[in-house]
């Protein structure tokens, strides 16, 4: 998602120090259901695209806290990471449909999500419950007239590096919030450090 961005400058927010995903995500405030009976529903009906409030600030602070040495993460196969790339350009497009049927097969969901602290309608991008493949959380403004993209690489591993990347995000008035979904540490030979792997959904 880092590369096809076009025109937006980047910001990785990065602490070298340690810190704090949460389970659908995890997610309590909005429930987008388990992956897998969503896959096999996508195939049958078109995914809906939900709405929900809550305090961003918040959300991406619970994000990270819940991270730990026991949250999955999967190297993207194939053309995954390409097909959430797609889904993320298409939900900065505002083609929120598009989005959650290109995100449906490798089980994320698109959310309309209003932040009760900016005040701004947002589009997130999340993994559905059960969490198998930890590629993160994915934020967009549709109203951001900034060119800035701000990417949090090391959420649970550099301390506090998720708040920092919110509270950037939402002060800047940032176009788009990039959030990696496991510990830098996390998969086979640390291929979760998506600071450092190129074949990671950030680079999509």
């Amino acid at each position: 998602m880092r590369t096809r961005a076009r025109g937006y400058a980047a910001l990785v927010v990065g602490l070298v120090l340690a810190a704090g995903l949460a389970g659908v995500l995890g997610l309590e405030p909005f429930d987008l259901g388990d992956s897998e009976s969503n896959q096999a529903a996508g195939r049958q009906k078109r995914p809906s695209v939900r709405s929900t409030s809550g305090s961003l600030d918040r959300l991406i602070a619970d994000f990270g806290e819940r991270l730990s040495g026991h949250s999955p993460y999967r190297e993207p196969r194939g053309r995954d990471a390409a097909r959430l790339g797609r889904a993320f350009r298409a939900a900065r497009a505002g083609r929120l449909n598009r989005a959650a049927a290109l995100a449906a097969p490798i089980g994320y969901g698109v959310v309309r999500y209003f932040d009760v602290d900016s005040r701004r309608r947002l589009v997130l991008l999340v993994e559905r419950r059960p969490v198998r493949r930890g590629w993160g959380l994915y934020v967009h403004s549709p109203t951001s007239e900034s060119r800035l993209i701000v990417e949090v690489a090391h959420p649970g591993s550099d301390i506090k590096s998720e708040r920092v990347g919110s509270a950037v995000f939402r002060l800047a008035d940032a176009a788009d919030l990039l959030v990696a979904g496991a510990l830098r540490y996390a998969g086979d030979e640390d291929s979760a450090d998506v600071a450092h792997n190129d074949r990671s959904v950030f680079d999509a």
